[in-house]
């Protein structure tokens, strides 16, 4: 069930890229911001304007279902 869990967190955290282009994306705000801790959503996107394909940033599977569940 956790291998699952971080799939789906791993599939959804490529929204970090939307932030790259316009913080105040309604779809970047609503599905980035909430899941996610914005340190790690920017850390990403600093990640993602290097070309590297591999992250460091660390999850928060907890809040991630939280807001998950709560949509």
């Amino acid at each position: 069930m956790e291998q699952h869990v971080r799939r789906l967190i791993l599939q959804a955290f490529p929204l970090s890229s939307l932030g790259l282009t316009d913080y105040t994306n309604p779809t970047f705000e609503h599905f980035a911001l909430r899941p996610f801790d914005f340190a790690d959503i920017h850390q990403r996107m600093k990640e993602l304007e290097r070309d590297q394909n591999e992250t460091e940033c660390r999850m928060n599977a907890r809040k991630f279902l939280t807001a998950f569940f709560s949509n």
